[in-house]
């Protein structure tokens, strides 16, 4: 490992996991200023300014899997630092094992945050009278990993998207239930698509054994508080 090589963390609990539109997207914080990792160390504010000017690509791993030889699952793009911290899109390759299980894992909330791995500028780096590193400038980001124990307590996931093709999935109650359970923040478009196919079910029902009344009134009752976006 490069010595110089730093690795933050943070929480998935503060990543503001949300799933949308296309399968395998997710956007959230890499890492967010003014908090003290259980590595002692702080980000500033403008961290990242250098790096996001330079537009270097930047990897999604799996816990920092190039450490070990591994493969990216996918890419970072739109980084961009905001009043919170380090921001951006990230695709998954859904058609690796390792980007599958991945996906999966944080829709699942399996897996507890975001790392980056970064290397700090020669000057960027401050020691405070309390003994802790602010960290006023990376010069080079290399990825940022989904993993399982993030330093940084506050790093967040916001959103994992979906293909509209798994609402047209749908075919069950049970499948709709699903859907409502882990499914949030939904596109205008992808609202309407979603009543339209439980409406789909609901009239069927008479010919599905398998929907049973009370199912049905449940479903019909979520449906009428659903509401769908402007």
């Amino acid at each position: 490992m490069n010595p110089q090589l730093l690795l933050s963390d943070l929480d998935l609990d503060k990543c503001d996991i949300k799933f949308a539109e296309t399968e395998g997207t997710f956007s959230g914080y890499g890492n967010v200023f003014n908090v003290v990792d259980s590595k002692n160390e702080i980000v500033m504010p403008g961290a990242f300014a250098k790096v996001i000017k330079a537009g270097d690509p930047v990897d999604l791993y799996v816990n920092h899997g190039w450490l070990k030889g591994q493969l990216p699952i996918g890419s970072w793009t739109d980084l961009k630092e905001d009043h919170y911290g380090l921001f951006g899109q990230s695709s998954i390759v859904m058609e690796m094992t390792t980007g599958r299980d991945a996906y999966w894992a944080v829709k699942r909330n399996l897996v507890k945050g975001l790392s980056i791995g970064a290397r700090p500028s020669k000057n960027g780096v401050e020691i405070n009278t309390k003994g802790q590193r602010l960290i006023h400038e990376y010069e080079y980001l290399k990825e940022i990993s989904i993993v399982g124990a993030p330093a940084n307590h506050l790093s967040e996931v916001t959103s994992i998207k979906f293909d509209g093709d798994e609402i047209k999935s749908i075919e069950t109650i049970k499948d709709f239930e699903h859907y409502l359970r882990d499914v949030g923040n939904l596109s205008r478009d992808h609202a309407k698509m979603l009543v339209a196919q439980a409406k789909i079910i609901l009239n069927q029902r008479e010919a599905d054994n398998g929907l049973d009344q009370k199912s049905v009134d449940l479903l019909a009752e979520r449906l009428s508080k659903f509401k769908v976006p402007e």
